[in-house]
């Protein structure tokens, strides 16, 4: 009769060997310790994310105010050229300036203010693509803004009232410190959206003025009577006479 033999303490009787090599639980303590340093490195992770984003954006900014404050600065000496009192370009508050800023946004001078003297708090932001969209609207479109009946669809003056009203609301929302864009605005934005135009300069020459309030101001449209008009207003000039607003 053969005896099994003794066991060892290699192994607990009833056990195999593959059972011996398992490795004990982790403490509970060691768990929790691994999934919070993977909580922290993930919270690290997105910490670092924000910190590039808010990195990102705030260079963007700065961008975008560097660009506001070299376009403002170019505006306001173009504007002072424009209105020297030796060249008689622009008497007292007359004539603007604008200038594009490359993000939808316009910079335009104040009504009333002086170019000849003009600061950068003589100039009014506006949202340009604003102001496109109320120059390209139908007349009318803008009937809901105004106190002006239904039944009036057949009076032209009643779509005019709606359409000044839009462009004083306009104003009125671009207004800053107390400015007011000037009200040649709407002109400067069609301006400014062509084909590589940055700024736009508008003055009222003495020489000019004297031409176009003689009582013969047509004469400048019947014929040549300059070489340099050709070469600069092209072969078909326009007179528009002026109006009394009403």
């Amino acid at each position: 009769m053969t005896n099994l033999p003794e066991p060892t303490d290699s192994a607990p009787a009833g056990t195999s060997a593959s059972d011996s090599s398992r490795r004990e639980p982790a403490p509970r303590d060691t768990i929790v310790g691994g999934i919070a340093s993977r909580d922290t490195a993930r919270r690290e992770t997105a910490a670092g994310d924000v910190a590039r984003d808010g990195a990102a954006l705030g260079n963007a900014v700065a961008g975008r105010s560097a660009i506001a404050d070299g376009a403002t600065t170019a505006l306001v000496e173009l504007s002072r050229q424009l209105g020297r009192p030796d060249r008689r370009w622009a008497v007292l508050a007359e004539g603007n300036t604008s200038v594009a800023l490359g993000d939808g946004r316009m910079l335009v001078k104040a009504s009333g203010a002086s170019m000849a003297i003009a600061e950068a708090a003589d100039f009014v932001e506006m949202d340009a693509a604003a102001v496109l969209r109320l120059v390209d609207a139908p007349a009318g479109a803008h009937r809901d803004m105004a106190d002006t009946p239904a039944d009036v669809d057949a009076d032209p003056g009643a779509d005019a009232s709606a359409d000044d009203e839009a462009v004083r609301t306009l104003f009125a929302s671009a207004s800053s410190g107390g400015r007011r864009p000037s009200v040649e605005a709407l002109l400067h934005a069609v301006c400014l959206d062509l084909p590589g135009v940055d700024a736009v300069g508008h003055t009222h020459p003495v020489p000019v003025n004297a031409l176009l309030c003689s009582l013969r101001a047509s004469l400048l449209v019947d014929g040549s009577l300059f070489p340099d008009q050709i070469v600069v207003l092209g072969t078909d000039p326009l007179l528009v006479p002026a109006s009394t607003p009403v």
